[in-house]
């Protein structure tokens, strides 16, 4: 969709069911795929964003700056997370900590992944963030 699609077409329904949950302690707001248009999403009454860090994209530091909310992501998105190994995984986690100097980051996937995504992979994604944590 162009800029002015999403005002037109998208933003009314967006808002309008942001409204209906806006008493609710956490909502995140997740969009999907290449030129996302963040400047039409960035007063969105909501606590996270989720996009793909791809080309045409902002990186995660700039969509943080830009909104002043946390953002979600670090981890690809499927097929290619379920391909790769813990090593590189866990890499691409410390990363998006290191870019977002461990603060305002909820670390996940850039979308969706799909459920047979080897959860040793998942494991060791959450195993490190809390070794580094501590």
């Amino acid at each position: 969709m162009t800029a002015e699609e999403c005002r037109r077409w998208q933003r009314p329904w967006d808002l309008r069911i942001l409204k209906a949950v806006e008493g609710a302690p956490f909502n995140l707001l997740h969009v999907c795929g290449a030129g996302i248009h963040l400047d039409e999403f960035a007063d969105y009454p909501v606590t996270a964003l989720s996009f793909a860090t791809m080309p045409g994209n902002p990186t995660l530091a700039a969509a943080h700056a830009a909104t002043g909310r946390a953002v979600v992501g670090g981890l690809p998105a499927k097929p290619e997370i379920a391909g790769m190994t813990e090593a590189a995984l866990v890499e691409r986690a410390a990363s998006a900590r290191r870019e977002m100097r461990d603060r305002w980051l909820l670390l996940g996937p850039d979308c969706s992944i799909n459920p047979d995504t080897p959860e040793r992979l998942l494991h060791a994604v959450g195993a490190a963030a809390r070794h580094a944590a501590a």
